[in-house]
């Protein structure tokens, strides 16, 4: 068992002359939690089986073995471990898309209240303020006094029912410059995917081309 990562599952009397099937799963769990067993049982030895639903045997085989019955349970084996391959490729599929956008947008997520709980780099130097000065503060930290009550009371109302908002927002950084951002705000769910436990903000800033139009109606609004 020097290398246990190409053994897919392990077939085993319960009773052997030199070592109790028990124990050496118990040996072989020093090695590796994850490999699954089948136990080859006959109505003698019901006396191990609750100790071995506490290693975490859910598979036997009572003898005389027949083949179909092992065949099934091998079967169910070769499932469970194929799905649960499948969810630790999503996951890390999930990974990589969650380490691109921290590479190109800004990230943060804040409890129901719209305390901050997280931020990500571009966040930090986008605004000026470091992760330290941010977490556990509203959100309004960077709102700019520009920015219209309506427009974030239409994103909170949006969000609370369960929903995506966009659309692009005014903030204002540490040092007391502007900047605009495209942003895409949503609620993030406890395991019932109903109740919401807070909500997570995907931003991209705007052009300088999409800042010099918004400066020219300014401009031309105040002549």
């Amino acid at each position: 068992f020097q290398s246990t990562k190409s053994i897919d599952f392990i077939i085993s009397e319960i009773e052997m002359p030199v070592k109790n099937g028990l124990d050496m799963i118990k040996d072989i769990h020093l090695i590796n939690e994850s490999i699954p067993f089948v136990l080859l049982t006959d109505k003698s030895d019901s006396k191990y089986m609750l100790e071995a639903i506490k290693l975490g045997v859910s598979h036997y085989v009572t003898k005389p073995v027949e083949l179909d019955n092992l065949l099934e349970q091998l079967e169910d084996i070769c499932s469970q471990k194929f799905q649960l391959q499948k969810f630790i490729n999503k996951e890390k599929e999930l990974q990589e898309y969650i380490n691109i956008i921290n590479n190109v947008a800004i990230v943060s997520t804040t409890d129901t209240r719209g305390i901050i709980t997280y931020v990500n780099d571009i966040f930090c130097k986008t605004s000026g303020y470091g992760e330290n000065e941010l977490i556990g503060k509203s959100h309004n930290i960077i709102r700019h006094p520009e920015t219209s009550k309506e427009v974030f009371e239409n994103m909170w109302k949006t969000i609370k029912q369960g929903l995506t908002w966009n659309g692009k927002i005014k903030n204002i950084a540490k040092d007391g410059s502007t900047y605009y951002v495209d942003a895409n705000i949503f609620p993030l769910f406890y395991d019932d995917n109903q109740t919401i436990k807070g909500y997570m903000g995907v931003r991209f800033l705007t052009t300088d081309i999409e800042i010099e139009k918004r400066q020219f109606k300014q401009k031309v609004v105040q002549n």
